[in-house]
């Protein structure tokens, strides 16, 4: 069942248990149906406020280069964030969005997934110093209730502490529910 979002006021804060907190490698995953990409706006946001969020993916039209969809990870609290992204995909129909990341080194670039294929990615700016993945704030649909709300619906939002593996994306991708890969499920 998908959840609507109205571009203004609307998103989901979910509260991580403490011991998911220092996730350092990690599975982000949904369907969405995105109304427009017209504007900068929020998918989802692990962590707090700006700038301590920790990640957070995005629809990008107000920076250079714009219309895109990007990638921001946190390192030493923004000083030394890592920025990745890729082109949009279309509005007006259903996507499945999977990242993959492991923060275990500022090498490490993320792994993105649309309708279950490998997207190219383009990095913006290398992460340094040390991550920041501690937090157990979680939102769906905006910048932590502070703006860059979502506009369109989002479905079968799912989070592992792993890594998912290219062949359990291509399933998700297919439209079989994140319950059917329980090994790592958080939430």
């Amino acid at each position: 069942m998908a959840r609507s979002f109205d571009n203004t006021n609307d998103d989901i804060a979910i509260t991580l248990k403490a011991n998911q907190a220092s996730l350092n490698t990690i599975t982000i995953a949904c369907w969405f149906y995105a109304d427009n990409t017209t504007e900068y706006k929020r998918l989802w946001q692990l962590g707090p406020a700006y700038p301590n969020n920790q990640l957070n993916m995005e629809w990008n039209n107000y920076a250079a280069p714009p219309n895109n969809v990007r990638l921001n990870a946190r390192w030493n609290n923004d000083a030394g964030g890592g920025t990745w992204y890729w082109p949009l995909p279309s509005t007006g129909a259903w996507h499945h969005s999977c990242l993959t990341y492991n923060w275990g080194a500022t090498t490490n670039d993320p792994i993105w997934y649309l309708d279950g294929s490998v997207q190219s990615i383009t990095e913006l700016g290398a992460p340094t110093g040390s991550a920041t993945y501690n937090s157990t704030a979680f939102y769906i649909g905006s910048d932590s209730s502070a703006g860059s709300y979502f506009g369109g619906d989002i479905a079968e939002f799912a989070i592992w502490n792993r890594i998912l593996t290219a062949e359990e994306v291509a399933i998700l991708g297919k439209g079989y529910s994140s319950l059917f890969i329980p090994n790592g499920l958080l939430s």
